[in-house]
């Protein structure tokens, strides 16, 4: 515990030195991975994924400059990820997925709250059931090709994740919820597929990186077959939140 506090520590003292070698203020920080869902091994990376935005003059450029801030530590196990508002609003208005999850993470390490709570005002408006259908979809596709190449923990859950989320919009048509270990048998029926899960996410959670599971094949298998018949054709998105996220695009960059 006295190890992941002072990594936590750090990783606020490396977003404060990005603040101030990119001339930046960053509005919100969480972690988005293994440890976000409560299901990290003692070797685990800390995914930091962040939101910022720089002063009103760097955005009246000629050509505008990069969108993201990338810093990666392996000694620390540390992985950051920032998008620039601009990008981070025009994603919000194409119902990305990735963004919706990011907001949900149960860790976070910074947090503008008038920013991040008008932000979480419109996600709902932004979200389309189809574009993220066909996201986590692909996602679980391309993951599971993987796994069948090369059975891993990582690579189980990497395919499993994106199936819940499918399973999840499916049934309730909204956003999928992120960072909790028990949506892993929230639509297990199964005893012996709850009780695979169960052993992958302890072998996970002790480092081991080697397994395999004939009956999680099976399920993956089946799950991704039922997923595909519930497809309709994704439904062109209209930007209808251009407005009001303009918006807070300007109201946010003048209030730096």
């Amino acid at each position: 515990m006295l190890e992941e506090n002072r990594l936590e520590s750090r990783i606020r003292i490396k977003l404060q030195g990005l603040e101030k070698n990119h001339n930046i203020r960053i509005l919100y920080a969480c972690e988005a991975g293994s440890r976000a869902w409560g299901i990290s091994s003692p070797n685990s990376d800390y995914d930091v994924r962040f939101v910022y935005t720089h002063q009103e003059n760097w955005y009246l450029q000629l050509y505008e400059g990069k969108d993201v801030i990338e810093y990666t530590c392996e000694e620390n196990r540390l992985e950051l990820n920032g998008w620039d508002i601009k990008k981070t609003l025009k994603l919000l208005n194409k119902s990305n997925p990735s963004l919706f999850e990011w907001l949900q993470s149960p860790i976070t390490y910074c947090i503008d709250e008038v920013f991040f709570n008008q932000l979480i005002d419109l996600t709902s408006k932004a979200f389309s059931p189809d574009i993220a259908l066909y996201h986590y979809l692909n996602i679980a596709k391309q993951n599971n090709k993987l796994l069948m190449k090369k059975p891993t923990t990582k690579g189980y859950l990497a395919t499993l994740k994106p199936i819940i989320s499918c399973q999840w919009i499916i049934q309730h048509r909204n956003i999928p919820p992120f960072g909790d270990r028990m949506l892993f048998f929230h639509y297990i029926e199964d005893n012996l597929i709850e009780d695979q899960i169960e052993l992958l996410l302890k072998k996970k959670q002790v480092g081991v990186k080697q397994f395999s599971s004939y009956l999680l094949d099976n399920y993956i298998c089946i799950t991704l077959e039922r997923i595909e018949n519930c497809l309709k054709k994704p439904i062109k998105n209209s930007y209808h939140l251009t407005d009001q996220l303009t918006k807070l695009f300007i109201s946010t960059v003048k209030g730096f």
